[in-house]
């Protein structure tokens, strides 16, 4: 994937505007706001996310420094989630209306972004069949297993909550019974 990515980051970046710095929560589009851009995380990390009917916050995709957040918005006309910076974030936008021409005149580009956004299906598909879990145990177990057994720093434990569609209290439970 990291190669695909890559590849996706090397034809988007050319085009790419400025850089500009997000803080933390600071929001790049809310849901249904027109597309006219794709971005490109250079520093921190941003991501996609939806508010449920309950209000809990769900992680749809999360773009760290070198990933795109928001690709499949090249062929949208509306934003389907909110655009949120997670951390201090160095993004760079890429006008669709650009990005969409560069592609089309170069199969190759093309080619790669299909690969990067069917790579982007499956992970969406196992992040769904995580949210499908009944147990929060059995959530965190998968999500787990999917990040090499790995908890990012302690401050950033609601950002799992979010990815498993749970509250950050619900979660802090889970892991302090597993202690």
């Amino acid at each position: 994937m990291i190669t695909i990515m890559s590849a996706l980051i090397e034809v988007l970046r050319p085009i790419a505007g400025a850089e500009r710095w997000i803080d933390a929560g600071g929001l790049l589009f809310r849901v249904g706001d027109p597309v006219f851009s794709v971005f490109l995380v250079e520093r921190g990390e941003a991501a996609l996310e939806r508010v449920t009917d309950r209000g809990h916050r769900l992680i749809l995709q999360r773009a760290r420094a070198g990933d795109v957040l928001a690709e499949p918005s090249i062929f949208a006309e509306r934003y389907h989630c909110d655009g949120v910076a997670l951390t201090p974030s160095l993004i760079r936008s890429a006008p669709v209306a650009v990005v969409c021409r560069a592609l089309e005149a170069d199969p190759l580009a093309m080619s790669v972004l299909a690969r990067h956004l069917a790579r982007e299906a499956q992970a969406a598909r196992l992040r769904s069949e995580l949210l499908s879990l009944r147990r929060l145990a059995d959530r965190l177990d998968g999500w787990l297993a999917l990040n090499d057994g790995m908890l990012p720093p302690k401050g950033r434990w609601s950002t799992i909550a979010a990815d498993l569609g749970v509250t950050p209290e619900a979660l802090y439970r889970e892991l302090s019974r597993r202690r």
